[in-house]
C-alpha cells in the first residue's frame, strides 16, 4: 500500500526532519508546499535515511508543489488537471492499482482578504494596546466587531 506524506513548509529548510520522517512511516510519495530546499538537497537528506533512492518528479505549474517518490517515475501518469492551487494526476504504485493523486494547496484563510470573509475592518497590530469597543483577537488577527 502506498504511503503518503503532504506538508506546507512555508519556506522553512526542515530537509533533515523530512528525511526522518520519510524514513520512519515508509513514506512512498512525498508532497511538499512552499519548499525553498533545492531539489539537490532535498534528495540528499530523503536518501540519507536508506528507504531507497527518492526522485524529484518534473516541476509543475502549480503554486509551490513538489513531488517527490521512491516510485519509479514511470508509475506516474500525465498530469489530468491542473491550477494555481492544485494538482490532479494518476499514480500507479508497483504492483497495485491507479489511483488519481489530488493535492490541494488551498490558502489560509489568514492570508485571504477581511472583507471577503465578512469581517468589517481589521488591523493586524504587534501587541495589544487601548482597545477600542467589541474588539477581539485570534492568532494575532485584531478585528472589530459590528
Amino acid at each position: 500500500m502506498a504511503s503518503f506524506l503532504f506538508w506546507n513548509l512555508r519556506g522553512r529548510q526542515l530537509e533533515s526532519v523530512l528525511g526522518r520522517l520519510t524514513a520512519r512511516h515508509g513514506v512512498d510519495v512525498l508532497i511538499l508546499a512552499e519548499c525553498a530546499i533545492p531539489e539537490e538537497a532535498m534528495l540528499n537528506a530523503l536518501d540519507a535515511a536508506g528507504r531507497g533512492p527518492f526522485h524529484c518528479l518534473p516541476p509543475i505549474a502549480s503554486r509551490g508543489l513538489d513531488l517527490y517518490s521512491r516510485y519509479d517515475k514511470r508509475c506516474f501518469g500525465p498530469v489530468l488537471k491542473e491550477a494555481d492551487n492544485y494538482l490532479m494526476r494518476s499514480l500507479t504504485p508497483p504492483q497495485g492499482i491507479e489511483i488519481v493523486l489530488v493535492v490541494p494547496h488551498l490558502a489560509s484563510p489568514m492570508y485571504k482578504g477581511m472583507r471577503r470573509l465578512g469581517i468589517p475592518a481589521a488591523s493586524v497590530l504587534p501587541r495589544p494596546f487601548a482597545t477600542p469597543r467589541k474588539r477581539r483577537v485570534t492568532n494575532g488577527l485584531w478585528w472589530s466587531g459590528t
